[in-house]
């Protein structure tokens, strides 16, 4: 490329890796704000991630322990908690933490009734002696626990705090996706016009700018899917490290689906391109 040629066409190309930057990082913000920012995202991720079935049976398992310290055969209790109960009682807490609302525990009492029955079809079936106030004291202490590791479970102090934090800034990250959006929006048009009055040569261009911001939101999320950094997170619960890794993968290829749709559009205006080149050469 000639000197004079060069000097033509780099305010074009320093215009198009601009926009590029801004096409990623509005992507970028856009996604976060559809997972992040997402309440239905997160109770969408919730069921495909197992988080629920998980933490159902840490909560059956922990009440099974309790049991067997209270002197009640665990298999006695066995599946007190029904996992639908508890995918109610999570998307009832993330949607209380997104919406700034009181969250309240629902089906306590069903714990309770099941837990209640099951020791008392066990103690008929022994013929055993519950009545005395010593025994009432001690299962109704048992169930009391039970259902505190319930509510322990489903609403997690940290995340409810995390959220919360994050949630207070949602009208500016709000504010800042659309400054992003116009900006990128002025660049490309700056790049449309300057890029000269052939149809194919602005085409051209734009295809170089998607394409571009395509290759750059699947490569980099790509390599940090690969590298198996998301699966050596230091997180002690086995259900909430599922939850965590899983939503943050699948916000990676959220990421990188978008970056392929970049692509797509870029090789699109780049075959439009050629098209309309040949057409005028002609």
């Amino acid at each position: 490329m000639s000197q004079g040629k060069w000097k033509q066409s780099a305010p074009r190309i320093i215009l198009a890796f601009i926009a590029t930057l801004a096409i990623v990082s509005t992507v970028l913000l856009i996604t976060l704000k559809a997972t992040i920012f997402n309440q239905e995202y997160m109770i969408t991720q919730s069921k495909t991630s197992g988080y629920v079935a998980e933490i159902t049976k840490d909560i059956n398992d922990y009440i099974q322990d309790n049991a067997r310290a209270s002197n009640i055969p665990p298999e006695v209790v066995k599946d007190s908690v029904k996992e639908d109960l508890v995918q109610q009682n999570v998307s009832s807490f993330i949607r209380a933490i997104y919406t700034d609302v009181p969250y309240r525990l629902v089906g306590t009492d069903a714990i309770r009734n099941n837990l209640n029955q099951s020791i008392e079809t066990y103690a008929k079936e022994k013929k055993l002696d519950i009545t005395d106030n010593e025994t009432k004291t001690n299962i109704q202490h048992f169930v009391d626990e039970s259902v505190t590791v319930f509510e322990r479970y489903v609403a997690i102090p940290t995340f409810r705090t995390f959220a919360k934090q994050l949630i207070s800034y949602n009208k500016q990250f709000v504010m800042i996706i659309i400054l992003s959006g116009i900006f990128s929006l002025l660049l490309l048009i700056g790049l449309v016009l300057v890029s000269g009055r052939y149809l194919h040569r602005r085409l051209r261009y734009l295809a170089y700018t998607f394409a571009g911001s395509g290759l750059m939101l699947i490569v980099l999320p790509t390599i940090l899917y690969k590298s198996n950094q998301i699966d050596h997170l230091a997180i002690h619960s086995k259900a909430l490290y599922s939850f965590i890794t899983i939503y943050l993968k699948n916000a990676l290829l959220l990421v990188i689906h978008l970056g392929i749709g970049c692509v797509v559009v870029g090789v699109l205006a780049m075959i439009m391109s050629e098209i309309l080149r040949r057409r005028v050469s002609r």
